[in-house]
């Protein structure tokens, strides 16, 4: 299935469990990522029994990876997805996104934007780490996705979701994914230690908010989520207890979006994107040791 001669822009992956109620937004998915580029590959990671989806979204010109590392109630082991994806494919960067996530045109534009600001980071050496708020909108349909314009247009709708959530992680080939302890998909502060984890060993950790479009398809709790919430194995601080077994007390909002120490962001008329760095924080953004 993989093309390991092709060198790609970015390799973006996600997961999911077939629902009825989702089939809408998982086809609109489905087909936007397809769009985003010739040079951005999508691939999904699916659980074995579900073959007719799995033909589906190879036919659309995904790549599908069967699920092979997650824990005891079936939630998927995300660094894994990454670690598949590293082994597999040569790219400039690789991702996680959720499911219900849209993008548009300026995913692909931002990416190649950061190249140009790189006098702006630090250390030019040090790996990237790039992640952005979400949009919230309801009852999405496949007319309203047909181009990038209409999903702007709905996202000028839309509900900006607080900083303290995050839906996709981006970063460059490098990146020590091989490092991050097993959190899983669908479950809480997966998002905010992530974002510690990069602020505090000195990534180039960038926010993008206000550069690349990322739009939820708000249908329910999500789809690992979802099926899982009412299961009674299912543990929903999975990821913050075994983060803080392995760290010590954790403060998490300090993984908020804005305590990023770069930020995306237009000119003055928005003819450009420019990379910043950030002079003033929120007093939750406090420091902490991550080891």
């Amino acid at each position: 299935m993989e093309n390991s001669t092709n060198t790609w822009l970015l390799v973006l992956c996600t997961t999911l469990v077939p629902n009825e109620r989702r089939n809408t937004v998982y086809n609109n998915t489905m087909h936007n990522w397809r769009t985003l580029g010739s040079d951005i590959l999508p691939v999904l990671f699916l659980s074995d029994e579900y073959k007719t989806v799995r033909d589906t979204f190879i036919r659309n010109g995904w790549q599908v990876f069967p699920i092979e590392h997650s824990t005891s109630d079936e939630m998927p082991i995300l660094p894994h997805f990454l670690s598949v994806i590293h082994r597999k494919f040569k790219s400039k960067y690789i991702g996680y996104a959720n499911a219900d996530i849209l993008f548009t045109a300026d995913l692909k534009s931002s990416l190649n934007l950061i190249g140009k600001h790189i006098q702006v980071i630090p250390d030019e050496n040090s790996v990237i780490f790039i992640s952005g708020c979400r949009f919230d909108i309801e009852n999405i349909t496949s007319k309203d996705i047909s181009s990038y314009d209409k999903i702007l247009q709905i996202k000028e709708d839309a509900k900006r979701h607080p900083p303290s959530g995050q839906d996709y992680f981006i970063t460059d080939y490098t990146y020590p994914w091989g490092g991050i302890p097993d959190v899983v998909v669908g479950k809480h502060k997966i998002d905010n230690w992530l974002l510690i984890n990069a602020i505090e060993n000195n990534h180039t950790a960038i926010d993008a908010s206000s550069s690349i479009t990322a739009v939820h398809q708000t249908v329910d709790f999500g789809s690992w989520e979802s099926s899982k919430i009412n299961s009674s194995s299912s543990d929903h601080l999975y990821n913050e207890n075994l983060l803080q077994s392995e760290f010590g007390p954790i403060h998490f909002a300090s993984g908020n979006l804005n305590c990023l120490p770069l930020y995306m962001t237009y000119t003055y008329g928005r003819k450009d994107v420019v990379l910043i760095e950030r002079t003033v924080y929120p007093e939750y953004c406090i420091r902490q040791q991550v080891q």
